[in-house]
């Protein structure tokens, strides 16, 4: 077996790739760019570690050469919210680089509750990137895990920013499992599940949301100033039975929650000592975008700094699908609308006069930026224009369209009444 693992620098993507490499196999990392680098130190040299951009067909398909199977992490939660969220294109162009390279198999690695119209953002991001990977013809599997350790000790215990825990979803059921634990399942499936197979698979034991209160009630951090910003557990029942994991993977997960538990209470007593647990999440925040010139503007000054590189980095996004290449966005001479939202910890209006320059200063576009909020699905959108892109509305799920037909700002765009009248 000649192993690729493609999203290695991500979080559960290191888990396997230390396991693998750990196991003797003939493997080789692949990474979306040479900065990833930096996190498979000490498993890989930098001549091992293979780079392609997940955009391109032509690039993933020669990272991919001499491979008989592929392991593939690239959904938000697995890689951690630190690095970038691929796009959904992304696993349609995986899967058609691993067929036209003669992958034997392909185990695309996913998560409990990928569902469209789920509460969750990053679950909804990993409905799409799944969709994109099942409709193409190609050797693909996909092994769907339940949560990690990590997910509850960062969002609901003691979150790494320092802010206060979330409380656990109520009437949820989960199977947590460590990230040791998953890249030894994901090795034990990859023979084992067939092409075209979806299997679901979890920790050792299954909890009730109350269950996981009382485990946990006694280590929670108190906190300072708002929620934590790493995010909850999904609602729902997301849990796998141990006997279905061990018909599908032939192995049983050993960490247990309370075994974690256990050493967050001993480093609790002494944390000069104890080793720090490991997170999903990096520790520090990311930086503005790097469209941002950093002058302060006065359609921007009530921005918080994450709702700031949220604009840029959107309407960065709507340029690129438009095929323009920027380089810089200019609100200086913009002027704010009647319409403000409250949104990342800060406020922003509707706008008019914002500028897009290329590598040169000159501009490539000039127009309105209008916004688009849904607190119920945990939605935010800016965009250039007044009309809802189509890009932007074949993401949104179910719920967030049947709210939009009722919202007096978006009940009369094209695309919602058009999609209203077939509901009819």
């Amino acid at each position: 077996m000649k192993l690729a693992i493609v999203g290695a620098d991500g979080w559960l993507g290191l888990h396997v790739a230390r396991l693998a490499r750990a196991g003797g196999l003939d493997v080789f990392p692949v990474t979306g760019g040479h900065q990833s680098h930096e996190a498979l130190e000490g498993i890989f040299s930098f001549g091992e570690t293979r780079y392609a951009s997940y955009d391109s067909f032509k690039a993933m398909k020669v990272a991919l050469d001499g491979a008989t199977h592929v392991v593939a992490s690239l959904e938000p939660r697995g890689r951690g919210q630190g690095l970038p969220r691929i796009p959904p294109r992304a696993a349609s162009i995986l899967v058609d680089a691993a067929r036209e390279a003669s992958v034997g198999k392909l185990l695309y690695v996913s998560v409990m509750g990928a569902f469209r119209w789920s509460t969750h953002a990053l679950n909804r991001h990993a409905y799409w990137m799944e969709r994109a990977l099942t409709r193409r013809p190609g050797p693909w599997a996909v092994l769907r895990l339940s949560c990690y350790h990590q997910e509850l000790v960062d969002a609901h215990v003691r979150p790494p920013d320092g802010r206060v825990p979330r409380p656990i979803p109520r009437n949820g059921r989960y199977s947590p499992i460590s990230g040791e634990d998953a890249a030894r399942l994901i090795l034990a499936a990859l023979p084992r599940i067939p092409v075209g197979r979806l299997q679901a698979v979890g920790g050792p034991a299954v909890y009730g949301s109350a269950q996981l209160s009382r485990l946990t009630s006694g280590l929670v951090s108190r906190g300072l100033g708002l929620p934590t910003a790493y995010r909850a557990l999904p609602r729902g029942d997301v849990s796998v039975s141990p006997q279905e994991t061990l018909a599908a993977c032939g192995v049983l997960p050993e960490d247990t929650i309370e075994s974690l538990l256990e050493s967050l209470s001993a480093w609790k007593a002494r944390p000069e000592t104890a080793p720090r647990v490991p997170t999903v999440y990096p520790a520090e925040p990311p930086g503005p975008s790097t469209l941002d010139s950093g002058e302060p503007v006065p359609v921007l000054q009530e921005c918080s700094p994450a709702l700031r590189r949220v604009v840029h980095q959107q309407l960065g996004d709507d340029l690129a699908r438009r095929g323009l290449d920027v380089a810089r966005l200019d609100f200086s001479g913009a002027r704010p609308g009647s319409r403000r939202v409250r949104v990342h910890g800060g406020f922003i209006t509707d706008m008019d006069g914002v500028r897009a320059l290329d590598a040169r200063g000159d501009l490539v576009h000039q127009g309105s930026v209008e916004w688009l909020r849904d607190e119920l699905g945990e939605v935010f959108h800016v965009f250039f224009g007044d009309q809802i892109p189509a890009a932007l509305w074949r993401e949104l799920d179910m719920g967030v369209r049947r709210r939009l037909v009722k919202d007096p700002r978006w009940s009369r765009d094209p695309r919602v009444r058009s999609w209203s009248r077939r509901q009819e």
